[in-house]
């Protein structure tokens, strides 16, 4: 199996400049004469008008793929690392026609990306919130407590500033 990288670290196979592209974006494999194609990024890639992260697929040769949803794929700098047959590559293999379908087979599930966006933006307020909720009610339980119980106000502060404490850390 050959392998190359693509992103914007010189370490990279193909270098690409874009700043949303991540320093090692894609891997692309010829195994048994089919090109796979494996998104390793942060920002994703389009393959044909699907937005795919952190997952591998077959793709046809040609198959518009973009990186961080901006740049296109070099298939033709793909071609020069990984020839189709020998060192030479077949036009016939590199051609895919305007009305067809890529042909792509998906090897992960897929998921809705806005759905897991929304469910953690969700978890983060309610983190927040009791990030806040917190500190608030042990500092008021002290000063409700401190005349009467001074140990119990104090292990309430305690737990206030503690909580406190871990919510600054948290955002860090």
């Amino acid at each position: 199996m050959k392998s190359i990288t693509i992103g914007r670290s010189s370490d990279c196979d193909i270098v690409l400049t874009y700043d949303k592209i991540s320093r090692i974006h894609a891997n692309v494999s010829l195994v048994e004469g089919q090109y796979i194609y494996q998104d390793v990024s942060r920002n994703g890639s389009n393959i044909s008008g699907q937005i795919i992260m952190n997952q591998k697929m077959i793709v046809a040769p040609g198959t518009t793929i973009l990186l961080a949803n901006k740049t296109p794929l070099p298939w033709d700098r793909v071609y020069a690392l990984l020839p189709l047959s020998g060192n030479k590559v077949n036009k016939e293999d590199t051609l895919v026609q305007s009305n067809q379908q890529p042909n792509y087979q998906q090897s992960i599930p897929q998921y809705n990306i806005n759905q897991q966006r929304i469910s953690n933006e969700g978890i983060g307020f309610g983190l927040g919130l009791l990030a806040f909720l917190i500190p608030l009610a042990g500092w008021i339980m002290y000063f409700v407590w401190k005349d009467e119980t001074p140990k119990r106000a104090g292990q309430a502060g305690l737990i206030g500033t503690i909580s406190f404490i871990l919510g600054i850390l948290s955002l860090l």
